[in-house]
């Protein structure tokens, strides 16, 4: 793994993103301006993981989804309402994963990109039961 974490921060250099590898969460999560890695359960996970979290700095940076990519999302679900932030978040996260798929075939282009928010039965059930 760490011939693949050179050249995640090789890739992170030329897109002028920070990135800080960490122990102790499973995963992935893009934050003001910062993509931190977890641990993932295999090489594959992490490049697909790495793509995502890419993909929403990208779209941070060019304003797409803007509302979800705001830090204070309470103010926004108080003003959109829980239903619509909700199914806004979930566009948002379709749309980061195409694009994390467009990434992966640019930077890893032997590797098959695998989304989990395609897998619909467990992000609707995430999304439609848990939020809406």
């Amino acid at each position: 793994m760490g011939n693949l974490k050179k050249y995640i921060k090789e890739i992170c250099k030329i897109y002028g993103v920070k990135i800080r590898f960490k122990n102790n969460f499973s995963g992935g999560v893009y934050w003001k301006g910062k993509i931190e890695m977890g641990k993932c359960l295999n090489k594959k996970d992490y490049i697909d993981v790495f793509c995502h979290e890419l993909a929403h700095f990208l779209n941070d940076v060019e304003s797409k989804y803007p509302v979800y990519h705001q830090q204070d999302s309470s103010k926004v679900i108080k003003r959109m309402g829980l239903k619509n932030y909700s199914l806004y978040a979930l566009k948002a996260e379709l749309y980061t994963e195409k694009r994390g798929k467009e990434i992966a075939k640019i930077w890893f282009p032997q590797h098959k990109y695998e989304s989990s928010y395609f897998n619909t039965s467990y992000w609707k059930g995430f999304f439609y039961g848990y939020y809406l």
